[in-house]
């Protein structure tokens, strides 16, 4: 056998085996092994074509035919490819906008680099962006020492240290740990879904065949930005396209690998039946946090169900004082279906948060009855704004009624005994 037929052998065998589809070890036409004159004439595959044409122009080449410019060295497709923009998906000013405010609410920096992750602030959703909207989810999220400290699921925990402080030094290790706090607390952010990229650059029929899968070709400069970054998908078909936003998430994870994140479907992602039934919402949203970016329509497919199933079992005190009861709120007040978050916070008697939630529905639905009716008259008590809530926009006034008659049940006979103890 000789060395081409043996060389095209070990490639043909490793194809089949890879477990991912592989390119081609001939760089292109040029590389193909030479071919005898009968073969030129009957085969009209395109490997054949090309290689006629460089024989063509080496032999013009050599009787000293001059060509102007380079028309028969780059052909046109090629040329456009290489004029092409590099930053071709957002400009700078674009992607300087909001970024001082989006700095504040972007992930968590204690697990890793959000820089990294997330470089599309532009695509805020523009009601979680409001400065109102931000104050009132982190006012309504709490900050319970024992829930926010609390034992994280594979991390290993430290032996606890005993110091003599003063009340100076004691009053600085609070401010320490608070300011500790509100970083774990920080938001995910909420953004819009991005659109997909379908954008064809060239056509080149004679391309058609010549690769059974596609080619990716990658821009690896170390520094260039999420969205900054060449990436373009050559089809067997010869048509010359930019990346889908899933190949350039996967062509991004090969070449710049973000801690955390697998090029392999996490399990947990795969199947979340199991892992909701046994009350790992928490460990979901984390690793979906993790694995796919936050204007991805997987992120936001997620995050819809997770919420969603938190809603119907009722397990929102499971979520305070984590750093994903905001975005609990945000998604459930955007859609009109706080009733039952609602509900539970008059339960546990977190009255001022109810209101703030209620506060928060008429920012997000200015043309809501409640916001009408609550404009007319600003004198209303806590119980007043929940009561005008229940009657225009609550879709369960039975239970909301229940649970407020219930509350000031309580509160009177707390009030008897403070009367009978005096």
């Amino acid at each position: 056998m000789s060395r081409t037929c043996l060389c095209r052998a070990l490639v043909s065998i490793n194809r089949q085996n890879a477990p991912f589809f592989i390119r081609s070890v001939f760089s292109g036409p040029e590389s193909t092994p030479d071919f005898t004159k009968n073969s030129l004439k009957n085969d009209e595959s395109w490997e054949t074509k090309k290689l006629k044409s460089v024989q063509e122009r080496v032999a013009l080449l050599g009787k000293g035919v001059q060509f102007e410019g380079d028309e028969r060295i780059i052909d046109n497709e090629a040329r456009r490819v290489f004029s092409v923009p590099h930053q071709v998906y957002v400009t700078k000013d674009e992607a300087n906008k909001s970024r001082d405010f989006a700095k504040n609410i972007l992930g968590n920096r204690v697990n890793y680099n959000k820089t990294s992750h997330f470089t599309r602030e532009t695509n805020l959703d523009p009601d979680f962006a409001r400065p109102e909207v931000q104050a009132i989810l982190k006012t309504i999220t709490g900050r319970d020492p024992k829930r926010v400290f609390k034992q994280k699921l594979g991390v290993p925990s430290e032996m606890p240290t005993v110091k003599f402080l003063t009340t100076e030094q004691l009053k600085k290790e609070m401010d320490k740990s608070l300011k500790y706090a509100e970083q774990l607390l920080e938001m995910p952010p909420v953004m819009l879904e991005r659109e997909e990229i379908d954008e064809v650059i060239a056509e080149d029929e004679n391309l058609d065949g010549y690769e059974a899968c596609n080619v990716v070709f990658t821009d690896i400069s170390e520094n260039l930005k999420l969205n900054e970054r060449f990436v373009v998908v050559r089809e067997p078909s010869g048509s010359l396209r930019k990346a889908k936003w899933a190949e350039r998430d996967r062509i991004q994870q090969v070449y710049f690998s973000k801690p955390g994140r697998t090029s392999i479907k996490p399990k947990l992602l795969k199947d979340m039946k199991i892992a909701l039934k046994h009350g790992l919402h928490e460990n979901i949203l984390m690793q979906t946090l993790i694995q796919h970016e936050p204007d991805s329509s997987e992120f936001i497919r997620i995050h819809q169900d997770i919420y969603n199933d938190i809603d119907n079992r009722g397990l929102y005190d499971n979520f305070r004082s984590t750093r994903f009861f905001g975005g609990l709120a945000f998604y459930l007040t955007k859609y009109k279906s706080i009733d039952g978050l609602l509900i539970d916070m008059i339960k546990r008697s977190l009255i001022s948060d109810a209101v703030n939630l209620i506060q928060l529905f008429c920012m997000l639905h200015p043309e809501s009855k409640t916001t009408s009716q609550l404009k007319t008259n600003t004198d209303y008590q806590q119980l007043d704004i929940i009561e005008a809530y229940m009657n225009c926009d609550c879709n369960d006034s039975h239970s909301l009624k229940l649970a407020v008659e219930a509350f000031q049940t309580s509160l009177e006979s707390e009030s008897d005994c403070a009367v009978a103890s005096s």
